[in-house]
C-alpha cells in the first residue's frame, strides 16, 4: 500500500504545485504589465510636454519680437523689459526640451532650431542696439531689413518636424498599450483557469480514500 500512497500523495503534490505556481506567474505577469502601462503612460506625458512646450517656444519668441517692435515704436522700457523676460523664457524652454529629449537625432533638431532662434535673437538685440545709438527710424528701418525669412522658415519647420516625431511616438505608445491589453484579456482567463482547475483537482484528490484512487 506504500507505493500506492506514494503515487496518491504525489499527485496531490504536482496538482498543489501547479496551482500554486501558476498563481505565482500570474503575479509576476500581472506585475510586469503593471510597469509597462506606467512606462508607456510616463513616455506619452512627456510627449505631451514636448509638443507643450514647442507650442509655447513657437508663441514665446513670437511675443519676443512683437515686444521688441513696441519697444522700437514707442521707446517704453517696459516693452523691453518683457522682450529680455520673453528670450529667458525661450533659453528655458530650449534646456527642457534637451532634457526631455537627449536621443541624438532630435536633439540634433533640438540644438539647430536654438541656433536659429539665438541668430534672431542676435538681429533683433541690433534693433535694440541700433535704437540707442543711431535713433527710432534708423532702428526700425534695420530691424524690418535685418528680418530672415529663411531662418523663420527653418524654424518654424524644425518646430513642426518636432512635433511629428510626438505625435508618430504617441501612436506608437498606444498600439503597444493596446497590444498588451489584448494580451492580458487573453492569458489572464486562461491563467486563471489552469490555477483553479489545478487547485480544484486537489480538493477533490484530498477528500478520496486511497482505496478508490487505486481502483482508477
Amino acid at each position: 500500500m506504500a507505493p500506492l500512497q506514494r503515487t496518491y500523495g504525489q499527485w496531490i503534490a504536482v496538482g498543489f504545485a501547479t496551482g500554486i505556481l501558476a498563481i505565482i506567474l500570474l503575479g509576476l505577469y500581472a506585475y510586469q504589465s503593471s510597469l509597462r502601462f506606467s512606462e508607456s503612460a510616463r513616455l506619452a506625458d512627456d510627449s505631451h510636454r514636448v509638443r507643450a512646450m514647442l507650442l509655447e517656444l513657437g508663441q514665446t519668441a513670437s511675443r519676443a519680437k512683437s515686444d521688441q517692435r513696441s519697444f522700437l515704436l514707442t521707446g517704453n522700457k517696459e516693452f523691453l523689459t518683457q522682450y529680455g523676460a520673453a528670450q529667458k523664457d525661450v533659453n528655458d524652454l530650449i534646456d527642457k526640451l534637451k532634457m526631455l529629449r537627449p536621443d541624438v537625432g532630435t536633439l540634433t533638431k533640438i540644438t539647430e532650431l536654438s541656433e536659429l532662434l539665438n541668430t534672431r535673437f542676435k538681429s533683433l538685440d541690433a534693433g535694440i542696439t541700433a535704437e540707442e545709438t543711431q535713433g527710432r527710424e534708423a532702428a526700425l528701418q534695420r530691424a524690418r531689413e535685418s528680418e530672415d525669412p529663411a531662418v523663420v522658415s527653418r524654424g518654424r519647420k524644425l518646430m513642426s518636424d518636432l512635433g511629428d516625431v510626438e505625435l508618430a511616438r504617441l501612436a506608437q505608445f498606444s498600439k503597444s498599450t493596446d497590444e498588451a491589453r489584448d494580451r492580458s484579456q487573453l492569458l489572464l482567463p486562461i491563467g486563471i483557469g489552469c490555477a483553479v482547475f489545478a487547485l480544484a483537482a486537489v480538493a477533490i484528490l484530498g477528500r478520496q480514500p486511497v482505496e478508490e484512487f487505486a481502483m482508477r
